[in-house]
């Protein structure tokens, strides 16, 4: 076995203290270490197979002790080296995908499932300028052949889905990052990190929600469409949801989740852009949070 790479005095941390050890690179993607017998007879490593349990002793010949956790597994699960001797072997193999169809109308695994453009809510995504500015217009960007065969294919879902539209009269086409450089900005409040720390206080069980294409969920009022007008070497389009990129879409975007989720903020679900986060003390309670939240 062939070995490319070799370091050199690796701190190891366990719990408190500190080992050392020279390491190699192997081709083994099952672990993420291997000691070796050496190493474990050098700190007279010893180890309860039954308790799940390691003893390390330290250079001041102090103890380090180790317990992993119990689980219960299935009675046929089999290893990932065992998996892989087997496939070797010749055994067949097949992938199973877990579908969760409780809710299939707030799941969506693609966005080619979304069903077009978002109903309108009581929050709009608007670009107000500041006052006596000019419009900015720039030409579209040098993009190499294969740039161009995504752009063609990112337009064409886009309209596919709605989101964009052409625009055939004539008008300003903006450049994103000066309209950014032009725009108010909007001074929602995002909350603080350090603030969603602390509402998670007992909590022990929590899962994390991404919205797929959340931003595209939000309408730009229909005063503002034109600002948001895009030149290409296909023609021009403007956008009819909220596009990704713009000065302000994040503050927007938080407004409205805190709206939706007004009732359970600070109970249990802390909304961060387009991330939500169901946090509860026990499974029961989790299972009812998350019931609520979808």
């Amino acid at each position: 076995m062939r070995v490319n790479k070799l370091f050199g005095d690796v701190p190891l941390k366990v719990q408190s203290a500190i080992f050392w050890a020279d390491l190699m690179e192997l081709p083994f993607g099952e672990f993420d270490l291997i000691l070796e017998m050496n190493w474990l007879v050098k700190h007279q490593v010893s180890l309860d197979c039954a308790t799940k349990m390691v003893v390390l002793r330290t250079e001041e010949d102090s103890e380090v002790v180790v317990i992993g956790e119990r689980q219960n597994y299935l009675s046929n699960m089999i290893s990932a080296l065992r998996a892989k001797e087997l496939v070797h072997k010749g055994c067949e193999e097949y992938l199973a995908c877990i579908i969760v169809s409780d809710y299939e109308d707030s799941l969506v695994m693609d966005i080619k499932m979304l069903p077009g453009l978002p109903p309108n809510r009581e929050v709009e995504f608007g670009i107000k300028p500041l006052p006596s500015i000019a419009s900015v217009s720039i030409a579209p960007y040098r993009m190499a052949s294969k740039e161009f065969v995504e752009l063609k294919a990112q337009i064409q879902e886009l309209l596919d889905h709605g989101f964009i539209r052409p625009r055939w009269i004539h008008a300003y086409v903006y450049d994103y990052h000066q309209l950014n450089k032009l725009t108010i900005k909007n001074k929602y409040p995002l909350q603080r990190t350090d603030d969603l720390f602390d509402q998670f206080l007992g909590a022990s069980i929590f899962s994390k929600i991404d919205l797929r294409s959340g931003y595209h969920q939000l309408r730009v009022k229909e005063t503002d469409v034109h600002k948001t007008t895009f030149r290409t070497r296909y023609g021009h389009y403007e956008f009819l949801v909220m596009p990704f990129g713009l000065k302000n879409a994040t503050a927007a975007f938080m407004d409205l989740m805190n709206r939706v989720f007004q009732p359970y903020v600070d109970r249990f679900v802390p909304v961060f852009i387009d991330v939500i986060l169901v946090y509860s003390k026990t499974e029961d309670e989790h299972d009812e949070h998350l019931r609520v939240v979808l």
